[in-house]
This record gives structure tokens, C-alpha cells and sequence, in this order.
């Protein structure tokens, strides 16, 4: 079930791809090569984990996610505190033989559905660490690679340059961020790569952005910023998942939830009507 033998081959292969590079690669060439090789060592794992942090003025949001890619699961818990009451809102989300479920606070009820309608075709769909330094590859030009002891250190920093704000906006949203006409102000990114491994440690990225103003004469909208920190751990340690039996028994189809969460906003709808008449 789980690849070892693989994962150990592929790790030497690219160290050793990686050292050939030596004193005839450019810095870009070798950031290229860094990123190819901790992308193939990353992607021979069956299992890991990412734990992700979410911070910025008014938001934040916790997440722990395992994978497993042979079989093809996962399991994904949110952790939100809620800004009015001050508890922790928990949301999780479960992938196991086929089927997607998740929680929906609006109706309280798990609901399940197929997991390729939710995306999910396989263990390529399964790769969150690799989606971002695919993102990275192709910004490689304005990346910096540092040695620190055991670990290789990619960073970027800044939104003078094009690429770099272009790279910024990728990794706040890619084309909706885009389409929200979103300004970038600050930029920083950092990935820690382990030297004999190859494999990712932690990504840190903070992220200074400004929505654009709706109307003429509406004030200069605030600068946000926003810190995320992912932590990469479980290497092939994952146990296997499985969906909480009361989970499965519970979750309903999307066609019931779709008819239940219709029904919900008919009888609100319903409620407000008279409100409306006493006041015309």
C-alpha cells in the first residue's frame, strides 16, 4: 500500500539530479530543478499531512488536512472561531471509497456526493503541495534560493515587479482575485525545502491587498493584510481513513439538500412577506 521504495529512489534520483546541476547552472535553472525534484519526491509520498493557519484583521481560520492516495481519502477539519459568540465553529470534510461528504451549517446535515463531481478524479487530484510550487515553477525567475543548515529556502518578496505582483495575485485568488480588481501592496512568500529529502517543510506567506473602491465617492477602501503557514508533516505515516460510521448512516444526497435548503429560503422568504405589508 504505501510506496517507500519510491519514495527513497526518487529522493536520491533528484538529489543527485539537483548536485549535478553544480557550478554550470544559473540560479534560475536551479531554482527550476529545486522545484522539479521536491515536486517528485512530494508527489511519490502516498500520505501526508498539511496543518494550515489563517490570520488577518478580522478573520481566522485553522485547518488540518491528511491524504492518503493509495487508496484515494481524505479528511479535512476547519476551525474558525465565530466573531459574535466566541466559539470555535468545527467544519470537516471526508473523501473515502468514491464519495465526497461535507457539513452544511445552513441545514445541518452531512451531505454526500460523488467525489468527482466535487473535483476529486483520482490520487492526481490529491496534491496540494505540488498545485503550489507548480504555481512557483512558473514564476521561477523571481525566486531567491538560499541554504539554511539542513533545509534549501526559496523565498520572493516585493510588488514592484510585474511577475511578482502577478505571482501575488495567483496566490490570493488567481482569476477571481483578478476579476474582483483586487490591488496587491504587499507580497512576501517563503518554502522550506529539506536538503536530503527533497520533501516540503512549511510554506509562510503574508499578503497585503486592497479591495477597489464600488463608487466615486466612497472612501479609500483599508489595506488588509492576511499571513498564511502551512506545516507539512506525516510523510507516509497517514493512517488509513475512514468515514465516521454516523457520518455515512446521516449524510443525504445533494438533490435532497438542494430541495431542503430551497424549502428553507421559501419559508424565509414567507416570514419577512408580512413584515413588508405593515410597513406599505
Amino acid at each position: 500500500m504505501k510506496k517507500y521504495g519510491l519514495a527513497v529512489v526518487s529522493v536520491l534520483v533528484s538529489a543527485g539530479a539537483l548536485t549535478a546541476c553544480g557550478d554550470n547552472a544559473t540560479g534560475e535553472e536551479e531554482i527550476e530543478q529545486l522545484l522539479t525534484d521536491s515536486n517528485e519526491a512530494m508527489g511519490n509520498l502516498n500520505s501526508y499531512a498539511v496543518e494550515t493557519a489563517v490570520h488577518s484583521d478580522d478573520f481566522e481560520n485553522n485547518a488540518i488536512l491528511q491524504l492518503t492516495r493509495d487508496p484515494v481519502a481524505l479528511t479535512n477539519e476547519h476551525r474558525q472561531p465565530d466573531a459574535v459568540s466566541g466559539e470555535t465553529d468545527v467544519n470537516t470534510e471526508f473523501i473515502e471509497d468514491g464519495i465526497y461528504y461535507y457539513e452544511e451549517p445552513s441545514i445541518g446535515e452531512w451531505i454526500k456526493l460523488d467525489a468527482e463531481e466535487a473535483g476529486i478524479t483520482g490520487a492526481e487530484s490529491l496534491r496540494p503541495a505540488e498545485a503550489q510550487l507548480d504555481m512557483m515553477k512558473q514564476y521561477s525567475d523571481q525566486l531567491e534560493l538560499n541554504d539554511k543548515g539542513d533545509d534549501y529556502i526559496l523565498s520572493a518578496s516585493g510588488t514592484e515587479d510585474g511577475e511578482l505582483k502577478e505571482l501575488a495575485l495567483e496566490m490570493a485568488g488567481g482569476q477571481q482575485a483578478k476579476e474582483m480588481g483586487l490591488e496587491v501592496t504587499d507580497f512576501d512568500i517563503e518554502i522550506v525545502i529539506d536538503k536530503s529529502s527533497l520533501l516540503q517543510k512549511e510554506a509562510t506567506m503574508t499578503l497585503g491587498f486592497q479591495m477597489p473602491n464600488q463608487q466615486e465617492n466612497e472612501e479609500e477602501a483599508d489595506v488588509q493584510t492576511q499571513s498564511l503557514t502551512s506545516t507539512y508533516s506525516q510523510f507516509n505515516e497517514v493512517e488509513d481513513i475512514h468515514v465516521p460510521d454516523e457520518v455515512t448512516n446521516e449524510a443525504i444526497d445533494i438533490e435532497e439538500a438542494q430541495e431542503m435548503m430551497e424549502q428553507q429560503q421559501a419559508e424565509l422568504e414567507q416570514e419577512a412577506q408580512p413584515n413588508e405589508d405593515s410597513e406599505e
